[in-house]
């Protein structure tokens, strides 16, 4: 609760210093629905985003809290008091800048700090995001190339990001590659529906560890894959609504020490819904 109550000074701190410099600021909450004999999550995240507009390329700064809590199966067999709740806040800096032939790229640091919080913050709770990119833009399509690391799939090491993407027509768009896939459907200004696949997950230390029969755990992880159904309402020129649901395909949660596998929780494949609120 202290944690919760420090993030939320923080970005009203925020937003009061940057007042109309601010990019987005968006507030979502996921439900992945408890099932029986597996493992549900609730996650609420709140965004902040501003940019800087320099004379070569821009540079974004971001902020951001998400809360985790996991709603465990009442017959587990293990105490999952101090690991019921997750918390991750992160900071990241984006850079963006043309090159040359229609080509572009992002260069993205994003530590965070990652923990149940059941004791002190140390070096343990930090986690290093980042992405590079580079995209060629011709005509209505897009390819993009890069890596990633991004603690949000539920990773920490890096992965490809390889995907094409194109404006069919005023209507219709799509995106084919890694990590995701979507196609969008525009109806008018005000509404658009996406269909997407798309990883999801987080990583988290356990600042007070865990002592379990087969050894020692220091680390949460959550892996999914999820396809989904969004639907995008602008209700004016400054918010927007969205309505979120589909189902987790494929899941992992483990509590982890190093990369040995310590205890495995049971998921299965689930249906999830949500809603977010966006001010641009």
């Amino acid at each position: 609760m202290k944690v919760s109550i420090t993030v939320l000074m923080l970005i009203i701190g925020l937003i009061s210093m940057f007042g109309q410099n601010i990019h987005i600021a968006e507030l979502s909450f996921n439900n992945l629905l408890n099932k029986s004999n597996s493992v549900g999550l609730n996650t609420s995240t709140l965004k902040i985003q501003y940019p800087l507009n320099l004379k070569k390329g821009t540079f974004v700064n971001g902020i951001s809290f998400s809360n985790y809590e996991v709603d465990y199966n009442a017959n587990e067999t293990i105490n999952t008091n101090t690991i019921s709740s997750f918390k991750t806040i992160s900071y990241s800096l984006e850079y963006l800048n043309i090159l040359t032939n229609n080509w572009n790229y992002n260069l993205e640091l994003a530590p965070s700090i990652s923990s149940n919080f059941e004791s002190n913050v140390s070096f343990r709770d930090v986690l290093f995001n980042g992405t590079l990119s580079f995209t060629k833009t011709k005509n209505r399509s897009k390819l993009t190339l890069g890596v990633t690391v991004n603690s949000n799939f539920g990773l920490t090491v890096p992965i490809p990001i390889i995907s094409y993407s194109k404006n069919v027509s005023e209507k219709f768009q799509y995106t084919i590659g890694v990590p995701k896939t979507a196609i969008q459907f525009t109806f008018n200004n005000r509404n658009k529906t996406k269909f997407y696949v798309e990883p999801k997950g987080f990583v988290a230390n356990l600042s007070n560890n865990l002592n379990l029969e087969n050894g020692v755990t220091k680390k949460a992880k959550y892996q999914s894959l999820i396809a989904g159904i969004m639907y995008h309402h602008k209700i004016d020129d400054f918010w927007k609504i969205s309505l979120n649901a589909g189902c987790q395909l494929l899941s992992n949660f483990n509590l982890e020490n190093g990369n040995k596998d310590v205890y495995e929780f049971n998921t299965k494949q689930q249906f999830f819904v949500g809603v977010g609120l966006k001010f641009n």
